[in-house]
């Protein structure tokens, strides 16, 4: 009977089309249009309300997902609007490039609005610059199990302190990924570390990445990194008072506790440095040669993994079903928020509408039950000779009236 339920077309797919246009309220849905069932099938036969039933909690379970998909949907766009001063053109792209960032990840439509709005905001990134680092973002939480917002705080402030613009930005995501697996700390400790020494690192001759690394080796090491740094820039504000580099201080300091007479005297002057308890372990690290100026990301044993390389190849089937309901649910979209366009996030008053479309069915229902088995079976071929009861008309010239008017 695919023409009274049925899948593509007929008098169900009317129905289904007319109910997607006028987004109930589905609070109330169920117990109106039931109620409107009782009322208008009070001589139809058992099986046909159990019929009726079913098919009015499939419209349900439908119209509820529509409704939910338009509601995650507009509430992301709504908190993009939300948390950037972007309007009209400028608003529209970042839709876009949520859009884009969302079918490519298998972060949930709240978490990708937030890491668009973030690094909009923050970094003043737009098109394919602000796609790529919000999608390095999200999967970076996503492989990582951290915080995305502190996260996206953390990096960012490392990116503006130090002026970190363009494809940049995305190496220096993917090296504090490394570092941070290195060393054992959080990619947002490490990043809030460097935010609160590296100045003063880049002051001792450190390059970002140089003091990314040096950071993370200290984390690893279980030194103070304030309290090294700070022992650090007060030995090279000596030397530069007597006219040596920041650098070259700093590498004579390294070169001082490698070529000590001692192990002794090594870790004197580390500790001096570094901490009673990592001064040693420091002073042995630099004189048996795992602890190189020179080759910090080779100390540290950093690695070459990238956030995207690591998302893909731990990727499983259930995050390939989250990124494929992303992909459903931006193409599904424009549909499912046409009806809050339309309608508005309260029609109430939708419920009576199909209360009314169950009424103008009922004598049809009411003729089909009455027939005998063999008859309803071949009711498809009968509607499709156009040999239908005259009494069937009615009805169905009622339902067409009703979807007329809600159109």
């Amino acid at each position: 009977m695919s023409d009274l339920g049925g899948g593509g077309g007929g008098l169900g797919g009317a129905i289904a089309e007319a109910f997607v246009k006028i987004k109930p309220d589905f609070s109330t849905f169920g117990k109106d249009a039931e109620k409107g069932v009782e009322e208008g099938m009070g001589k139809v036969g058992k099986s046909v309300q159990t019929g009726s039933r079913v098919a009015l909690g499939a419209i349900t379970a439908i119209g509820g997902g529509l409704v939910a998909l338009g509601t995650s949907l507009d509430d992301a766009y709504d908190n993009i609007r939300a948390n950037t001063t972007a309007t009209g053109t400028d608003l529209e792209a970042l839709n876009a490039s949520f859009r884009n960032v969302a079918q490519q990840v298998p972060n949930d439509l709240g978490a990708v609005s937030d890491a668009v709005a973030a690094i909009s905001t923050r970094l003043g990134l737009t098109g394919p610059a602000l796609d790529k680092t919000a999608s390095q973002m999200l999967q970076l939480a996503h492989v990582t199990g951290e915080d995305l917002g502190g996260a996206l705080d953390a990096t960012a402030s490392v990116f503006n302190q130090f002026g970190v613009k363009g494809d940049a930005i995305n190496g220096t995501l993917d090296q504090l990924f490394q570092a941070s697996k290195a060393s054992g700390t959080s990619v947002s400790d490490l990043a809030t570390q460097v935010n609160k020494s590296g100045g003063a690192l880049q002051g001792l001759g450190l390059s970002l990445s140089e003091s990314i690394d040096f950071l993370a080796l200290l984390d690893k090491n279980g030194v103070d990194a304030n309290k090294a740094v700070n022992g650090l820039a007060k030995t090279i504000k000596d030397a530069a008072a007597n006219g040596v580099p920041a650098r070259e201080a700093l590498e004579g300091i390294f070169s001082a506790i490698k070529n000590a007479p001692n192990d002794t005297d090594a870790a004197a002057q580390a500790i001096a440095l570094f901490g009673q308890k990592a001064g040693p372990q420091l002073a042995q690290a630099i004189r048996g040669g795992t602890l190189s100026l020179d080759d910090l990301a080779g100390s540290l044993g950093r690695g070459s993994d990238t956030i995207e390389g690591v998302a893909a190849e731990t990727a499983d089937a259930a995050e390939t079903f989250k990124k494929l309901k992303n992909q459903l649910s931006i193409t599904l979209g424009p549909a499912a928020n046409k009806l809050f366009d339309s309608f508005g996030k309260s029609a109430a008053n939708a419920a009576p509408a199909i209360v009314l479309i169950v009424k103008a069915l009922a004598p049809l229902l009411e003729a089909v039950s009455s027939l005998p088995a063999p008859v309803l079976a071949g009711i498809v071929g009968i509607l499709a000779a156009g040999a239908a009861f005259g009494k069937i008309v009615g009805p169905i010239k009622q339902v067409i009236q009703v979807m007329n008017i809600l159109k």
